[in-house]
């Protein structure tokens, strides 16, 4: 293992984001998927959504869960990050 690690720095990150997206709604909710996804993001949901490329497509399917579930909340419940130990 490095003396240095990313896995802090990356996992605070995704924290944040997973955070933001759970209180953004309408455009902000739009923004803060284009500000923590790449582009040309690869997404995998279960059926029936399946598999999804880009933002947009992304926004769609956020912008609906936000719409037909307006108190959904997030929780973490398990959050790990780290060296596999391989």
């Amino acid at each position: 293992m490095n003396e240095f690690s990313l896995h802090p720095g990356n996992k605070a990150g995704i924290h944040e984001g997973l955070g933001a997206l759970a209180a953004a709604e309408g455009k902000a909710l739009d923004e803060t998927i284009e500000r923590i996804y790449h582009p040309k993001a690869r997404w995998y949901g279960s059926n029936p959504i399946n598999e999804l490329e880009g933002t947009d497509a992304i926004k769609d399917v956020w912008q609906t869960l936000r719409r037909s579930f307006p108190d959904m909340e997030r929780r973490d419940s398990i959050f790990l990050v780290g060296e596999s130990g391989t």
